[in-house]
């Protein structure tokens, strides 16, 4: 028969349930970063950029803004139309989301770099996914989950 758990054996495995649903989120980010990192590029050009207020606030009560970006780019002779600045979330307080925009009003030419799908040229984004990042939160939570399964096994 097994006794009481002590909360310092609880602890530990909230960690490590914790840790694991990390490491899968982290993992499954890294392996879309590097494929995105395969992605070809092509020159887009900027058709509209400028913020949108949301209908709700963020968790100190701000307003919450979304940049919106609209881009036009040609893949194979056909031209497609881009919104999607990155895959990750992309609202936030104002002065997060007048960041991106300004950084897309400003250009001399209104001309960027988009990278789109190999397999679904309609799918595009300016920004893609940091695989270093990805890569380096990853390792963070398996070191993270190992040293909290030691701990646990100890």
């Amino acid at each position: 028969m097994i006794g009481p758990i002590s909360p310092y054996s609880l602890a530990i495995c909230l960690t490590v349930v914790a840790s694991s649903w990390m490491l899968i989120r982290q993992g499954l980010r890294l392996w879309k970063a590097l494929q995105m990192k395969r992605w070809p590029e092509v020159e887009a050009r900027i058709v509209r950029a400028e913020m949108r207020r949301l209908g709700r606030k963020g968790d100190e009560g701000c307003s919450l803004f979304d940049p919106v970006v609209s881009y036009t780019y040609s893949v194979g002779g056909l031209d497609y139309q881009g919104h999607l600045v990155s895959t990750e979330i992309s609202h936030g307080i104002l002065s997060k989301a007048a960041q991106v925009v300004t950084a897309y009003q400003n250009g001399s030419l209104n001309t960027t770099k988009a990278f789109y799908h190999p397999q679904r040229p309609d799918l595009a984004v300016l920004v893609p996914l940091p695989w270093k990042t990805a890569a380096g939160q990853a390792l963070l939570y398996t070191v993270g989950l190992a040293v909290a399964a030691t701990l646990l096994l100890s």
